[in-house]
């Protein structure tokens, strides 16, 4: 394993892990209409913190660069993200007794992609010696499909934040086009011990792609998670009802907003609350009615001022227990 160096001050043990043995492990089919020429390469920014997320990802995430433990709850971010509680909460943490195989899922734009990142944490950071699986579902389609090829092209990051403890990224990226010319896209993140055992962890992420008044493509990604304190006076948990759907500007992280409509609010994000009301077709994905909706504040993002609007509106996102082995 190749060892990546940090250029103001020696890593306590950060490493590159090669994914190939991971795709191989995967089912042998490839993503539709997927690239097997896309290479990986480490990106440019660290982890200053040493908290397992890039300087890139915490600049999406809005968690500080420059402290492992934004909250202060006594559990570093990266862990956090893994085990899906919130990063700015202190009030919202992983319960004692979490194992030792989390997975957390989110996902921002960088030239051209919609990165997936997966963000892992295990008690020895060897990811080869498990089955980490990512898997796709487009609108309208009957299966999930093993994005096996990204996959194996992911660019990953091992930090040791804690004695016996780290933290994996995983970056796939998928083609902004790709995403675009489907109307969305639903990613399932899963991990596991392999050889036939139950998944230990697993984390959806559900995207979808809406056009302006002024002609512009916007990514969105719904999560039902990772609320700021600002917003909350009691922990909430996935599948709470409540989301956040929030756009992911084509060129970077949540700062760079520079291609999103100049009537939408700056530092707000639109909010909403659903409620489940039937199932799809095809079993895979769940059929939720926003019945609130607000611009809420404290953010570093954007809200459309229509958000209050969607109000009556049903949204599909894809229920965990599709995934392979749920």
């Amino acid at each position: 394993m190749e060892r990546v160096e940090s250029k103001l001050s020696e890593p306590r043990r950060s490493v590159l892990v090669p994914l190939g043995a991971l795709g191989l492990a995967l089912a042998a089919l490839s993503l539709q209409g997927g690239s097997s020429s896309l290479r990986a390469e480490m990106g440019l920014s660290g982890d200053l913190d040493r908290d397992g997320l890039l300087d890139c990802h915490e600049a999406t995430l809005g968690t500080s660069p420059w402290i492992a433990d934004t909250d202060g709850d006594g559990v570093t971010d990266g862990v956090e993200v893994a085990s899906q509680t919130s990063p700015w909460n202190p009030a919202d943490f992983p319960a004692p007794g979490v194992g030792h195989e989390e997975v957390g899922l989110f996902a921002w734009g960088d030239s051209g992609s919609t990165v997936l990142t997966l963000v892992i944490a295990t008690c020895d950071g060897d990811l080869e010696a498990r089955q980490v699986g990512l898997e796709l579902l487009r609108p309208g389609a009957s299966s999930v499909l093993p994005a096996t090829r990204l996959l194996a092209a992911a660019d990953t990051h091992t930090e040791e934040v804690a004695s016996g403890c780290f933290v994996s990224t995983v970056d796939v990226r998928v083609p902004e086009l790709f995403v675009r010319n489907f109307g969305g896209l639903a990613a399932g993140a899963t991990i596991g011990p392999g050889n036939g055992a139950p998944l230990a962890a697993r984390a959806t992420l559900d995207l979808s792609v809406r056009q302006t008044p002024t002609g512009k493509f916007v990514l969105f990604r719904r999560k039902a998670h990772l609320i700021p304190p600002a917003s909350l006076t009691v922990p909430q948990q996935p599948g709470s009802g409540q989301s956040i759907h929030q756009p992911i500007p084509a060129s970077g992280g949540s700062s760079g907003g520079s291609d999103l409509p100049p009537s939408w609010l700056a530092g707000k994000v639109c909010f909403q609350r659903l409620e489940t009301v039937g199932v799809s077709g095809n079993g895979l994905t769940i059929i939720k009615e926003v019945v609130e909706a607000y611009c809420d504040g404290n953010w570093n993002s954007w809200c459309d001022a229509d958000c209050p609007g969607t109000v009556g509106q049903t949204v599909e996102v894809l229920d965990p227990g599709a995934l392979i082995g749920g």
